[in-house]
């Protein structure tokens, strides 16, 4: 009986300690930190529309250098990069073997002036006849075109700048021989660059009947971006247009202009972002408010959400609204929305309604 006794007393002591110790210890909620999130101010209204399209920028001229004769460069002065002026030179032949030829066609040129002119004075006299005096005429006539041609050979051993811009490739090594046409170095003129886009018909079709390239580009305002620094943007001109799609893509070519930046290296061949804004009311198939495509809260039904602050609150609500077109970065939404709302631009996944949030700046 004792020992059944105190093993009863020890199991009620043990108890007693438990149920002490839990009635001494409080239970505290976790409070969940505030999330800071970006906001965006919603405009309603008929913004302009934004296109968005991939370009390529290339020079506003371009020419592939080359001698009219074959022979070997003696004198390549120039180097990749380098910024030449109209008329520099750009490399020289060995002209040795011209140069002799151009001499031996002077000497036949004076030669047959010479007898040319000697008959013609005893003709004047009446003491020479008619044929004799025009074979010699004809003897001189054959050795000027034969001069001429002589000496625009032995020119063409040089070859000189079209207009001032920067050597953008050497084709051919020093002291290499080349043959006539074959291209020895390509320069662009880069103080006006281009950007050429390829323009669908859907946006075409708005430039209207006989607009000019002026009235295009105060009408579409055209910027460009460039790909490696698509923060900075720069005017664009509309320098040309096609009237006739390319029949594969369905697209128009645009040739657009603009000052080459000092602050910024740009070059042929780098591609480029360019924007044009359409007034919203010219543009029947746009319809709603461009929001971030940042803030569409995509739930696993489909439907669309997007997160109202409420300043008041300092918190967040959901608002389905239907989605339409994509362009760049902001997508068309109609809801029940109105100008001045604020919406969360980021990070819209892991909100839930009633979160308390803080804009963040």
């Amino acid at each position: 009986m004792n020992g059944n006794l105190k093993k009863t007393l020890s199991t009620a002591l043990a108890g007693l300690s438990l149920t002490l110790f839990g009635c001494g210890k409080k239970e505290t909620a976790v409070q969940e930190p505030v999330r800071p999130v970006k906001l965006y101010e919603v405009e309603l209204g008929t913004p302009d529309r934004m296109y968005e399209f991939p370009g390529r920028i290339q020079a506003s001229q371009e020419a592939n250098l080359a001698f009219e004769v074959a022979g070997r460069i003696l004198e390549m002065p120039v180097r990749e990069g380098e910024l030449v002026q109209k008329g520099q030179l750009i490399a020289r032949l060995d002209d040795r073997d011209y140069e002799s030829d151009l001499h031996a066609a002077e000497a036949r040129y004076e030669q047959a002036k010479s007898e040319y002119d000697r008959l013609k004075s005893l003709f004047d006299q009446n003491a020479t006849a008619k044929a004799a005096l025009e074979g010699a005429k004809v003897a001189f006539e054959a050795a000027t075109a034969q001069r001429d041609i002589a000496k625009k050979r032995w020119e063409e051993t040089r070859v000189y700048a079209p207009f001032a811009g920067e050597i953008a490739q050497i084709l051919v090594n020093d002291f290499a021989n080349v043959m006539p046409k074959q291209p020895i170095a390509v320069v662009q003129d880069i103080s006006t660059l281009e950007a050429v886009v390829d323009i669908p018909e859907t946006l075409w079709i708005l430039k209207g009947e006989d607009a000019t390239a002026e009235m295009v580009t105060e009408k579409v305002r055209p910027e460009l971006r460039v790909t490696a620094m698509p923060e900075v943007s720069f005017p664009l001109r509309v320098s040309e247009f096609a009237t006739r799609a390319n029949p594969a893509s369905r697209t128009f070519p645009v040739t657009l202009q603009f000052e080459r930046p000092s602050e910024i290296s740009i070059h042929p061949g780098m591609t480029a972002r360019i924007r044009f804004w359409v007034p919203a009311k010219e543009d029947d198939a746009l319809a709603g408010t461009l929001l971030p495509v940042s803030s569409i809260d995509f739930q696993p039904d489909g439907q669309a959400l997007v997160w109202k602050y409420d300043p008041s609150a300092e918190a967040v609500s959901p608002v389905a609204v239907s989605v339409g077109q994509a362009r760049a970065e902001e997508i068309e939404v109609t809801g029940d929305l109105k100008s001045g709302d604020l919406i969360v631009s980021s990070g819209v996944v892991h909100l839930r309604e009633g979160m308390q949030v803080k804009p963040w700046k």
